[in-house]
């Protein structure tokens, strides 16, 4: 058996657009990011997508990701099923081989000023 590496893809403001901000753990009324959808149609192809997110940590944020991932995938795609049965929404953040989050800054050995860390902002802001 071929296992593939996994890639951790976080959900808020990288899958979901997530303009309208924190509506609660179970509350997702957002459109995609576009290309979210082919990009996980690409992806589940090559690595084991989990999904990961703050609302991660409760059940009913998992089943709220899970409902918009299958709507959004079978809205998008004739392969939206096969594509959501292979998504792993984990309750931890796995040890992924390469993660792809809004909210982050790729270390590089060196670490970046405080003051790089204040001014921040996720690209779609």
């Amino acid at each position: 058996m071929t296992y593939k590496k996994i890639l951790c893809v976080d959900f808020d403001g990288t899958l979901s657009a997530y303009k309208n901000g924190w509506q609660g753990i179970n509350t997702i009324n957002e459109d995609p990011v576009p290309g979210a959808m082919q990009f996980l149609i690409d992806a589940v192809k090559v690595f084991d997508v989990n999904i990961f997110s703050s609302r991660s940590e409760k059940p009913e944020g998992i089943l709220a990701m899970k409902e918009w991932l299958y709507t959004q995938l079978m809205k998008f795609s004739e392969e939206g099923f096969d594509v959501y049965m292979q998504l792993k929404l984990p309750v931890n953040k796995p040890p992924a081989f390469v993660s792809l989050d809004d909210r982050t800054i790729q270390f590089n050995g060196v670490f970046p000023s405080i003051d790089e860390l204040t001014i921040f902002k996720p690209w779609n802001k």
